[in-house]
């Protein structure tokens, strides 16, 4: 039986952790550079790689640090510009691990330094109006050696932080405050303590910024315009490199006014690019974000994020498959499972850019598992801005809006073209009212009734209602998280069945006889276990059964 780590280890980790030599980045990379697992990498702001490829070696810690004052957008964060590449392969049992260079020298969970600010419409300061802020005291390195340490992550490798600290011992006890150093009480939360990964490429997205290019071009939002924050183009084919077995915890900080970031951002990144077995855990902002591009990803992880899990926008046309979604069970953290945005102009008109907006959006996902948060009002999936696709074999659970799939009233036109298509899904508790009336919110009546169609019980419905089962869904126990359902959902539709539909062609996908991310067998080992942060938290089982198998 695996065992969850506690608190009190993670504190007494800061002293026993071997440290390796630190280097600390300062510049941008334009030229070929390898980042190697002997050494600690510390991003002290904004890093672009604006030229050659970034590698990075199985197994090296990434760190970032947090801003270093109030009006300061200057967090360690690493973006791959257009004209640079990544080439950055973990493995199951030596993952590259993104996390915050924050300091803890005095053991007590709390970044040195740590200050928190809100903006003018929060609490608990009004000092600054720009956006959430995070700052901490900064390393300081000599010769390879941290001087003011040790680091608040000590041991990401093995013992990751918690989501946050809570006032009791219970799934859904209040996350524990303390007062930051303003005198300010907030929330003993581990997020937002760096920034994140931006990859940028130069496949199509449907906008036409002329100071980036013009058609099919675009700044990123947050970083100031240039040519190191300038994406897309016309080439789907792109490649921007490989992203494998990477691990983005604890960031979210803001990089620019009212802009945090996400996790993994991808602007324009293109069909070339590889990114599978990603795990973006604790992000103060979404866990993705996909602006445009045609990259296809598989074994996406979107763990106790605090925002959306997967945000879609601006013309993206990929497809992806295995993508998990976890939100923690707090009043206060994580958003909709997919907020998916296509574009507002006249899609058919056989013109590039927002005008028009080609490309349109349309993302084809296979094998999605979204767990919601029970406590909070939010909904799996919230569609507008003229979003087409499709989700099919996935698994929709518990999520605590009164609306389960909502459609904005610029959502609902794609649907009327049979443009958004649902078949195969299980949905139960997302919305508690497990009925298509409430799965479904649309606001033409005509086009609200034909979706509520296809939802209904078992066996004959598109989409079926029935609670999957999960035989755990404790989001603080050991081997409390379980998203392996027992039985085989295929039983659950006859005409929708599993596998890939018919009239899909892609080479991409892989046909499995099973609905969501992980197959229906106690004996198969989860293809997050081993590398990604909540199951090395001992959180989220190794298999079906609870069996570990470190």
């Amino acid at each position: 039986m695996k065992k969850l780590i506690s608190s009190a280890l993670i504190a007494g980790l800061s002293a026993t952790a071997a440290q390796a030599a630190i280097v600390q980045v300062t510049a941008n990379i334009a030229a070929d550079t390898t980042w190697t697992a002997s050494n600690e990498y510390i991003l002290t702001d904004i890093i672009y790689v604006t030229g050659g490829t970034l590698t990075i070696e199985p197994g090296t810690i990434i760190r970032g640090e947090p801003s270093t004052g109030i009006g300061n957008f200057d967090p360690g964060a690493l973006v791959v510009t257009a004209a640079g590449r990544i080439n950055a392969q973990g493995t199951p049992t030596n993952p590259i691990i993104f996390t915050t260079a924050a300091l803890d020298s005095n053991s007590d969970q709390i970044a040195d330094g740590y200050d928190f600010f809100l903006d003018d419409n929060g609490t608990p300061s009004d000092t600054d109006d720009d956006a959430d802020r995070v700052t901490a005291t900064q390393t300081v390195v000599s010769g390879g050696v941290l001087q003011n340490g040790p680091f608040l992550d000590a041991d990401p490798k093995n013992s990751p932080l918690p989501a946050a600290i809570y006032t009791g011992s219970g799934e859904f006890d209040a996350i524990a405050t303390f007062l930051d150093e303003s005198g300010d009480t907030v929330d003993h939360e581990f997020r937002q303590l760096w920034g994140g990964v931006i990859i940028l490429g130069e496949a199509p997205v449907n906008t036409d910024v002329v100071a980036a290019g013009g058609l099919n071009r675009q700044f990123i939002e947050g970083l100031p315009e240039g040519s190191n924050s300038a994406f897309g183009g016309f080439n789907p084919n792109d490649n921007s490199g490989i992203f494998s077995y990477v691990s983005i915890r604890h960031g979210g900080a803001v990089i620019g006014s009212a802009n945090e970031i996400n996790g993994l951002t991808m602007g324009g990144v293109g069909f070339g690019t590889k990114i599978d077995h990603v795990d973006v855990y604790c992000n103060a902002d979404d866990g993705y974000e996909w602006f445009g591009g045609t990259v296809n990803t598989k074994y996406l992880t979107s763990i106790f994020n605090n925002d959306d899990a997967f945000d879609i926008d601006e013309g993206f046309t990929g497809l992806g498959q295995f993508w998990f979604c976890l939100m923690n069970g707090d009043t206060v953290n994580g958003d909709k499972g997919g907020e998916h945005d296509g574009e507002t102009g006249d899609g058919n008109d056989a013109t590039f850019g927002t005008t028009y907006s080609i490309p349109r959006t349309y993302a084809v996902v296979y094998n999605a598992t979204y767990i919601g948060n029970p406590n909070k009002a939010t909904e799996v999936l919230r569609i507008r801005d003229n979003w087409g696709g499709e989700y099919h074999n996935s698994i929709f659970y518990g999520f605590g809006g009164s609306d389960g799939i909502e459609f904005e009233a610029d959502g609902e036109a794609r649907f009327a073209l049979g443009e958004v298509l649902f078949s195969g899904n299980a949905i139960y508790n997302a919305p508690v009212a497990n009925t298509a009336a409430a799965i479904v919110k649309m606001p033409t009546a005509g086009l609200e009734t034909a979706f509520e169609g296809q939802f209904g019980a078992a066996p004959t419905a598109a989409n079926v209602i029935t609670d999957p089962a999960f035989p755990s869904m404790n989001r603080r126990a050991a081997n409390g998280a379980n998203p392996v359902p027992p039985v085989n959902l295929a039983s659950a539709n006859n005409g929708s069945g599993n596998g890939l539909g018919v009239t899909e062609t892609s080479t991409f996908f892989t046909d499995v006889a099973y609905k969501g991310a992980f197959e229906n067998s106690n004996a198969v080992t989860l293809w997050t276990t081993g590398w990604t942060a909540l199951n090395k938290r001992g959180v989220l089982v190794d298999r079906g059964d609870g069996v570990s198998v470190d």
